[in-house]
């Protein structure tokens, strides 16, 4: 396969179906990502009690999160399938694309959960 970074692969999709049908597509991968994680909240929360003590206390999580990575195939009418949701997605970095992509959303993290970049 190849890889793309996010921005070259919107481009690209925003070239081949259009500016409508490329809003719908990500509205569909945003849902699919909901659901899954709606699917599975009841697991989380239960592992989440039993590994931290606070959380089952009822106080907030601070101590840790997690990043899932979802693999996503678009099929030749530009409908978007789950293939797998990874629990713990390589980020290990094997050329400068990989670098530069997993780079940022480790800094686009990092800014979501409060701690601020360099």
């Amino acid at each position: 396969g190849s890889k793309w970074s996010l921005a070259a692969f919107k481009q690209r999709l925003l070239r081949e179906v259009g500016e409508a049908r490329a809003s719908e597509v990500w509205r569909r991968v945003d849902d699919i990502v909901v659901k899954t994680m709606i699917g599975v909240e009841s697991i989380m929360v239960e592992g989440m009690q039993e590994f931290l003590p606070s959380y089952a206390r009822g106080e907030p999580n601070r101590q840790c999160f997690q990043v899932f990575g979802f693999d996503v195939m678009l099929d030749s009418d530009a409908k978007p399938w789950l293939l797998e949701v990874n629990l713990d997605p390589a980020l290990k970095t094997d050329s400068t694309l990989d670098l530069r992509v997993k780079s940022g959303m480790l800094v686009d993290l990092l800014n979501t959960i409060g701690v601020p970049g360099p």
